[in-house]
């Protein structure tokens, strides 16, 4: 038969408590009772000598200071005077706090899970729109009218017929201007099929732009003007 705890009770009595529940009444949940432990101060300890000759170090509270806390948690002796505390409650307590902790910590993970799962759906819309936007926007370059280019006529026009075809055959304009970034240059031009290509940095970027508009541009009259970075014309090839 295991060892039975002896216990002290309230009346100073010594032997073993029953805690079977036909001997129990007003049973009820602790609640908040048990955060009265969070006002006790643990403490280490040697007992006097004539209780404990070799002063062994000892550890737990002081029944004075626990009654202050909470006099239920302290034995009288038969004066009337603060004995020693009820561990066996304070445990109780313990579990108690300790129980409540876990049922908070067990919903706030199942609440980042939720918003976990919340979140991965709010990507896959996003994802999903942003396709969306992007092929809508395809769509709407490919389907784009040209706008009407202007008539260049020479002023070095050699005599009226040379003029007359000049305006009967609108040139294509050509951009080159420098990028913002600083890398490379801009080809634009309503003929081309995205109205802008983009062509990398280098001494030979503006030649090399050049010569892709020349190149794209057999077909038709064109006239290709170089920008400088204030906006300014600086170089025009027919």
């Amino acid at each position: 038969m295991p060892a039975q705890v002896q216990e002290i009770d309230a009346n100073g009595r010594s032997g073993t408590r029953p805690f079977s529940q036909r001997f129990k009444t007003e049973i009820k949940p602790m609640d908040k009772a048990s955060e009265a432990i969070f006002a006790l101060e643990p403490v280490t300890f040697q007992y006097k000598k004539e209780i404990d000759p070799e002063g062994s170090p000892q550890f737990g509270l002081v029944a004075e200071d626990v009654a202050k806390v909470n006099p239920e948690l302290v034995v009288q002796d038969a004066d009337g005077m603060v004995y020693t505390v009820r561990y066996s409650a304070v445990n109780v307590m313990l579990l108690n706090e300790f129980l409540k902790e876990h049922r908070q910590v067990q919903e706030q993970q199942a609440t980042i899970t939720e918003l976990k799962s919340t979140v991965a759906q709010q990507q896959k819309g996003i994802e999903a729109v942003n396709a969306g936007l992007q092929k809508v926007s395809a769509q709407v370059q490919i389907g784009r009218p040209a706008r009407k280019s202007r008539t260049i006529i020479s002023k070095a026009t050699p005599n009226h017929d040379a003029a007359a075809m000049t305006s009967m055959n609108p040139a294509h304009v050509y951009e080159i201007r420098p990028r913002k970034d600083g890398c490379g240059v801009n080809l634009i031009s309503d003929v081309l099929p995205l109205r802008c290509a983009v062509l990398s940095g280098g001494p030979d970027a503006i030649n090399n732009a050049i010569d892709y508009a020349k190149l794209y541009s057999r077909s038709h009259v064109a006239v290709i003007r170089v920008y400088d970075e204030a906006g300014n014309v600086i170089d025009t090839h027919e």
